[in-house]
């Protein structure tokens, strides 16, 4: 008849990644699917492509691949940075959009710029699970933003992705919980305000605000 006091902490993990800790696990987009055996090895998964464009905004001199990103994607698979499966899969016209847009002007006029900013932030246990009523029990959320820069003395956080998606409420409802755990998480470590979260869709062209 002896009843676990604590069976609603067993529910909650006391580490885990911002991604999983705002992620819907129904989402069938969010399953992780093996390569197809029909594929050759060449041929990339849209998974792999979206990696693959991720990798380029990592380790990109923004100024040589805002001038070509042919070129650059040249020099990072020179440089290890990219497969030549990976180069070859790269987007140029999307990627080429990027550079073309408002958001990276604001990037290149920033007082700095930070790519692939890791975090560990604890907070209250009931930010994931509301039935936690004790504040003493927290969770440890662990993370890592795709770019952060300094605007007007706060922070504007932009993630990028890859996600085929028709709109951009679309994207934003997807990640809204994601990238609010960046805001506390970043504004917290850094000690600055959090001016903006946004997406940076290469599918749409555009930049999505959270």
């Amino acid at each position: 008849a002896y009843t676990y006091p604590h069976g609603n902490l067993s529910r909650v993990p006391t580490k885990l990644a911002a991604s999983a800790a705002a992620a819907d696990p129904t989402r069938p987009e969010l399953v992780a699917h093996a390569r197809p055996t029909f594929l050759s090895k060449q041929e990339l998964t849209p998974a792999e492509r979206g990696t693959a464009m991720h990798n380029f905004m990592q380790y990109a001199n923004f100024t040589a691949a805002a001038a070509s990103t042919e070129t650059e994607a040249k020099r990072l698979e020179t440089a290890g940075f990219l497969s030549a499966e990976q180069a070859a899969s790269l987007d140029h016209h999307r990627l080429r959009a990027f550079f073309d847009s408002d958001l990276y002007r604001r990037i290149l006029a920033s007082d700095r710029v930070m790519r692939e900013v890791p975090f560990t932030f604890r907070e209250a246990a009931s930010a994931y699970d509301p039935s936690v009523t004790d504040p003493n029990e927290a969770v440890v959320v662990q993370g890592i933003a795709d770019c952060v820069f300094v605007e007007n003395g706060g922070l504007v956080i932009v993630d990028y992705k890859t996600d085929r998606v028709n709109k951009p409420y679309e994207l934003a409802e997807r990640y809204r919980a994601q990238l609010e755990i960046y805001a506390r998480a970043l504004s917290a470590v850094w000690q600055l305000p959090v001016r903006e979260c946004l997406l940076y869709s290469f599918s749409l062209k555009a930049t999505v605000k959270i």
